[in-house]
């Protein structure tokens, strides 16, 4: 890929890099969490639990881009592997 490939792709991000699965759940509580979710989160940068982060991606009918590829991450870094029941 060359540096221009790159950079153009690296726009279409908000955050530093949505495959860190840190990162990726940061982004997606950020954009996601509602309720009690979202008051964790702007108090003390809790973010949503892995498997709500999930499902809230899958129920939105027109994800960014960001989303779809941190929702990948969370579920390629789930040690559990409770997060591909999803995609069966």
């Amino acid at each position: 890929m060359t540096s221009e490939a790159i950079d153009a792709s690296a726009a279409l991000f908000e955050v530093g890099d949505p495959t860190d699965p840190d990162t990726a759940a940061r982004l997606l509580t950020a954009r996601y969490a509602t309720g009690a979710d979202r008051e964790m989160w702007e108090r003390e940068g809790v973010t949503l639990p892995p498997e709500r982060a999930v499902l809230v991606v899958l129920a939105d009918p027109a994800p960014r881009a960001d989303a779809l590829v941190a929702l990948v991450a969370l579920v390629i870094f789930d040690d559990s592997q409770s997060l591909y029941k999803y995609f069966k």
